[in-house]
C-alpha cells in the first residue's frame, strides 16, 4: 500500500519524514502492539455503528489527548504521546485517524505503529492545524454536507465550537454515554487481559505490604510496588502509586515521600498496573503494629462494609441499594459522616462504567468489571479502606485482585 497522504502540509516530503508509516510498514509491529486480534476491534466497530445509526448520526468522532487516552486506545490501540487524536467512524465505512501526536516530525516514533487503522493522518500541532485536517477528512468523506448529523466521544476538550465555525451545516450530538455503554461490557478477550492485569496488581501490593515495616520510607515501599509490577509485565502504572502514612492518610490521596514508617502509624496504598493500555485499581490499609481502639475499629467497620455489600452484587443489582446498605451498617457502626462509597468501571479509563455512588440509578450488568472501595475517612485518624477489582458474573461477582482484605 503507497504512503498515506497527509492533509495541512505535513507530509513525508514536507517534513522530511524518513520511516514510512503506512500501514504496510505498520504490519510488521503489531503483532507486539495488539492485545487481541482483529476481530476485536471489528466487532467494535460494529457496535459503534449500530448504536450511531439508533441514534440518527452518520458518523462518530472518538476523541481523546495524552490526558485521557482510554477511548481512542480502546477504538484504535494507538496511545497519543502528546497532543489530540480522533477517530472517525461512519456508520458506512472504514475508520480513520487524525492526530497531531507526532515527535520530531516522525510518526513511527510517535506510537503510529501501535494503531491497525489503515488511514492515519498526522497534523501539525497546533488546534487550526489539526481540526482544519479533521475537517479535510470529514469533507473527502462526504460528511460535512448540509444535514449531516456527526456524534462525538470523549469527555474532555472536544473542540465542539471550532469544528462547528468551519461547517455551519453540520449539526453534533454528545454520543461519549453511548460509547462508555458499549465499553462498560467486556468481551471475553478483555475479561482475560484484565485477569492478568489484575494479577500483576495483585502480586505488587502484596509486595508493598508486605515489606512494609517501621523505619522504611513511604518512597521505598512505593519502589516495591513499581519495580514489581514492571518485573511482572505491566507496561505502566494505570495512576501514581500512593502510599501515605501517619496523619496525613486522614487526606488519603498523597505521593509518597521519604517519611519513614513509625509504631502505630495508619497505611494507606493505592496503586494499580497497567496492561496493554487496560487499567487496575487496589487500596490496601493497615497498622504498623498492632492497631488502637480507633484504629481497629474503622478498619473492622470498612472491612465488614465492604465485605457485607459485595454479597448484594450480581446481574440487575442496584447500585444505589447497594449504597444506601452500606451506609446503614456505616450509621451503624458510628461513623456514618466519615463514609464514602464508591467504585468505577475498569477497562481503557481508569474511571469507566458503571459509576458506584449513593443516588445511582445504575444496574450492575454481566462482563462489567469495576474497582469497589467502601472508605471510612475520619480526618484525623486515617484512611480505613478495602479496594478490590470484580466481574460480574452470571449470578455474582468475582474478585480479581486476590490478596488478603484484612492486614491488622
Amino acid at each position: 500500500m503507497s504512503t498515506i497522504a497527509v492533509a495541512g502540509g505535513f507530509g513525508m516530503k514536507a517534513q522530511g519524514v524518513r520511516n514510512d508509516y503506512s500501514i504496510e510498514s505498520r504490519k510488521r509491529w503489531l503483532s507486539s502492539a495488539l492485545p487481541f486480534p482483529l476481530e476485536e476491534y471489528e466487532h467494535r466497530l460494529e457496535r459503534v455503528r449500530r448504536a450511531a445509526k439508533q441514534k440518527g448520526l452518520d458518523a462518530v468522532i472518538i476523541h481523546g489527548d495524552s490526558n485521557e487516552i482510554g477511548y481512542i486506545r480502546w477504538i484504535s490501540n494507538f496511545r497519543p504521546i502528546y497532543g489530540t487524536a480522533f477517530v472517525l467512524v461512519p456508520t458506512d465505512g472504514e475508520p480513520s485517524l487524525v492526530s497531531d501526536s507526532v515527535l520530531h516530525g516522525e510518526p513511527m516514533h510517535s506510537n503510529w505503529w501501535m494503531t491497525w487503522i489503515e488511514e492515519a493522518i498526522p497534523a501539525r500541532h497546533t488546534l487550526a492545524s489539526l481540526t482544519e485536517t479533521l475537517v479535510s477528512l470529514l469533507t473527502r468523506k462526504h460528511l460535512s454536507k448540509r444535514g449531516t448529523k456527526l456524534g462525538w466521544a470523549g469527555d474532555y476538550g472536544f473542540p465542539e465550537d471550532r469544528l462547528k465555525s468551519l461547517m455551519p451545516d453540520v449539526s453534533f450530538q454528545n454520543f461519549t454515554e453511548e460509547i462508555l455503554a458499549i465499553k462498560s461490557i467486556k468481551s471475553p478477550r478483555e475479561v482475560s487481559i484484565q485477569r492478568k492485569n489484575m494479577k500483576i496488581t495483585s502480586n505488587s501490593m502484596q509486595a508493598g505490604c508486605e515489606a512494609a515495616r517501621a523505619g522504611l520510607s513511604e518512597a521505598k515501599i512505593a519502589g516495591i510496588i513499581n519495580g514489581t509490577m514492571m518485573s511482572e509485565g505491566a507496561h505502566d502504572l494505570a495512576f501514581y502509586t500512593m502510599v501515605v502514612s501517619g496523619a496525613r492518610t486522614g487526606l488519603k490521596h498523597s505521593h509518597p515521600t521519604n517519611r519513614k514508617l513509625r509504631h502505630g502509624d495508619m497505611v494507606y496504598i493505592d496503586m494499580g498496573s497497567s496492561y496493554f493500555g487496560y487499567s487496575a485499581d487496589m487500596s490496601r490499609t493497615f497498622t504498623v503494629g498492632r492497631p488502637n481502639e480507633v484504629q481497629k475499629s474503622i478498619l473492622d467497620l470498612a472491612y465488614e462494609i465492604h465485605r457485607k455489600t459485595v454479597k448484594m452484587m450480581k446481574p440487575g443489582a442496584l447500585v444505589s441499594e447497594i449504597a444506601d446498605v452500606a451506609y446503614s451498617i456505616a450509621k451503624e457502626g458510628g461513623f456514618e459522616p466519615d463514609t464514602y462509597v464508591g467504585g468505577h468501571g475498569l477497562g481503557t479509563t481508569l474511571f469507566d462504567r458503571p459509576v458506584i455512588l449513593p443516588g445511582s440509578n445504575t444496574k450492575l450488568e454481566k462482563n462489567m468489571i469495576f474497582a469497589y472501595e467502601p472508605m471510612i475517612v475520619p480526618m484525623e485518624v486515617g484512611t480505613a479502606v478495602v479496594e478490590d477489582d470484580y466481574l460480574v458474573t452470571d449470578s455474582g461477582v468475582e474478585r480479581l485482585t486476590k490478596f488478603d482484605q484484612k492486614l491488622w
